[in-house]
C-alpha cells in the first residue's frame, strides 16, 4: 500500500489486487483484494528533534533512535517542538573580545618588562 495513512477514525478501501511478498521480496502467491485499512494509532504520536523539526506517526522506538522528544497519541500540529538555542557571538562581539585580549596581553607583558628592567 503506497497511500498516505488515514487520519484517526478514518480508513480507506482499495479495490486493487495487492500481491503479498515475503521478507526476501519474493512473491508469496497470495493476493489481497478489497482491502480496508483501519490504522491502529496506539503507540504512535509526534516526534520532535532538538532543531524544532517534527514527524507524525513515528513509533516511540523509532523516535528514540533518531529524534529526541516523543508525544504519544498526538500529531505535530498539536505540539510545539522545543528548539535548542545555541549561544553565539556576533561579529562585533568577536572584535571586542579580540581587542580586550590584545589590551590584556599588552598590559600583562608591558608590566612584566618594566619589573625586569627595574
Amino acid at each position: 500500500i503506497t497511500k498516505k495513512p488515514p487520519d484517526e477514525d478514518e480508513w480507506y478501501e482499495s479495490p486493487e489486487r495487492i500481491p503479498l511478498f515475503d521478507e526476501e521480496g519474493l512473491y508469496s502467491g497470495i493476493d489481497v483484494v478489497w482491502v480496508r485499512h483501519i490504522p491502529d494509532w496506539s503507540g504512535f504520536g509526534a516526534c520532535c528533534c532538538l532543531n524544532g523539526e517534527c514527524i507524525d506517526v513515528a513509533s516511540e522506538a523509532e523516535c528514540d533512535e533518531v529524534w529526541e522528544v516523543f508525544y504519544a497519541g498526538m500529531k505535530c500540529d498539536e505540539v510545539e517542538c522545543p528548539q535548542l538555542i545555541i549561544p553565539t557571538v556576533s561579529e562585533w562581539g568577536l572584535v571586542v573580545l579580540t581587542l580586550l585580549l590584545l589590551v590584556g596581553a599588552k598590559v600583562y607583558f608591558g608590566t612584566r618588562r618594566t619589573r625586569e628592567a627595574a
